[in-house]
């Protein structure tokens, strides 16, 4: 029987936040849905340690780039094994790398994509080093 995975979103458009979360919660994944980066960091500072960090680039006053520093900071076993950031604007090939991130999705974004990378990642199938940046 596969562990179940968790995921924390963190996106300060709520209604996408929530949309994903149900997505998520619809695929047997326990989730938890935060609209500011102070609450996200407050989730993972209070020992909730998920197998995904996803979160937009920008939120509201702070930086997604910000909050994926600190969760890189925490604990190992408070990390989450997979940071994912999801952005509407143009970026670069290169941009998960450069945010320390795994994968970088760019808005409108597929749901089942997005799943479909970070469970490649968890399950060990994809190398993180040819994770980047994907339409959908």
């Amino acid at each position: 029987m596969m562990a179940t995975r968790s995921i924390l979103i963190c996106d300060d458009e709520a209604e996408l936040a929530e949309e994903l979360g149900e997505f998520f919660v619809s695929c047997g994944w326990e989730v938890r849905v935060c609209i500011s980066a102070p609450a996200a960091l407050a989730a993972l500072y209070n020992g909730f340690a998920p197998s995904c960090l996803l979160t937009d680039l920008r939120i509201a006053d702070h930086d997604g780039a910000e909050l994926v520093a600190h969760t890189r900071g925490l604990p190992k076993h408070l990390q989450p094994q997979v940071v994912a950031i999801i952005t509407g604007h143009v970026v670069s090939e290169t941009a998960a790398a450069e945010f320390n991130a795994d994968f970088l999705f760019v808005k409108p974004i597929d749901p089942v994509i997005v799943m479909d990378g970070i469970e490649k990642l968890l399950s060990g199938a994809t190398d993180p080093a040819s994770s980047g940046a994907f339409r959908g």
